[in-house]
């Protein structure tokens, strides 16, 4: 029988270095307990990414998606769900949302927005989590820039918090490009951890 000590909040623990692995029984590691100690690191990284140029897009980027598919790109566990694009998550927990791309002006000025909308009730409402507007302008044409966002998204239900991307002022020569062989517009998500 391995000594006991008590600890400081006055609860029975085992003496550090007196169990070895031959004192444990196999019935007292169950699954649970492996998979409790695995899910702290993480557990879900996903990627989406454009498949073609867009050309002075307007709403919700909602076509042209593909997971990355590319030989050495992957996911990690089940991945989100796409759907008139908007994205369902896997499971709860916190989530690091990255929406990142560039944009080719062709003509002298333009004004482009980009968002991360969410939902926590199903998609009855989106509010702005995450905005970026960014000026593409210079003394000629074809003009490029990146825009970069993100936000933390608290998933606490995954048939009601949901997550879309947003394009907004682009003009009539400015386009949002896209690969389905690279990542020139890609949608990032990563759970973090628990909420």
């Amino acid at each position: 029988m391995p000594t006991t000590i008590t600890g400081t909040d006055g609860v029975s623990q085992v003496q550090a270095g007196v169990i070895a692995t031959a004192d444990i029984n196999d019935g007292a590691v169950t699954a649970a307990k492996i998979n409790s100690a695995v899910e702290l690191g993480i557990t879900e990284a996903d990627q989406w990414r454009l498949t073609t140029d867009l050309r002075s897009p307007s709403g919700v980027l909602n076509s042209n998606l593909e997971r990355v598919d590319t030989d050495g790109q992957g996911t990690l566990g089940v991945g989100v769900t796409e759907s008139s694009g908007v994205f369902t998550f896997p499971s709860t927990g916190i989530w690091l949302v990255c929406f990142a791309t560039t944009v080719d002006n062709n003509l002298s000025i333009d004004n482009i927005g980009l968002s991360i909308e969410a939902t926590i009730n199903s998609g009855i409402s989106f509010n702005t989590v995450s905005k970026k507007l960014a000026s593409v302008s210079g003394s000629q044409s074809n003009q490029a820039a990146a825009i970069y966002l993100s936000s933390l998204i608290n998933v606490t239900n995954t048939s009601e918090v949901k997550v879309r991307f947003i394009l907004s002022t682009f003009g009539t020569s400015s386009d949002i490009r896209g690969s389905t062989d690279s990542n020139e517009t890609e949608l990032t998500f990563i759970r973090l951890g628990d909420s």
